[in-house]
């Protein structure tokens, strides 16, 4: 698309060298038939999302309830949006898998000693905007905002906790 082309150069090709790598190693399976490579990296895609799908929910059943996730399920299972971007060869789809990295980590509970989960999610949100979607950069918002102004406030050592942040 134009994103990527010399004149505007508004897109990294590392979103696309990524699948390319598992392309050509379908493209050697399936001796260069381009139609079998990319339905294999769809099967790819759909494998992986399953597992960020799966990541999710158990989160949510963990730290929020059997209940809500139920509603969670139910509601992932309803969605159209997601039948649909779990497989497609898009910038967005990579940014829904992060996305739902990320909750894996928001999810879990407050720790006062340790500030690994709002890191991870702020990496897995950053990742995705990135390589993929940059618009998807805001999810990370509300965590940038718990660690520096919250837990700072908390740890009394705002200037090592926004470099670590950054």
């Amino acid at each position: 698309t134009w994103e990527y082309s010399p004149t505007y150069a508004i897109k990294s090709w590392a979103y696309i060298q990524l699948h390319a790598l598992i392309g050509n190693a379908f493209n050697f399976l399936f001796n260069h038939d381009k139609v079998k490579v990319f339905y294999a990296i769809r099967v790819i895609f759909a494998v992986i999302c399953s597992i960020c799908e799966t990541l999710f929910y158990r989160s949510a059943v963990n730290n929020l309830g059997p209940r809500v996730g139920r509603y969670l399920i139910l509601t992932m299972l309803i969605s159209a949006g997601m039948w649909n971007a779990s497989i497609a060869y898009l910038p967005s789809t990579f940014a829904m898998y992060t996305t739902m990295i990320a909750f894996f980590y928001a999810l879990k509970p407050v720790s006062t000693t340790s500030g690994g989960r709002i890191y991870r999610t702020i990496f897995w949100v950053g990742l995705g905007s990135l390589l993929a979607w940059p618009f998807s950069a805001a999810v990370g918002i509300p965590a940038a905002i718990e660690e520096l102004v919250l837990r700072t406030a908390a740890l009394k050592n705002r200037f090592e906790r926004i470099k670590r942040l950054i």
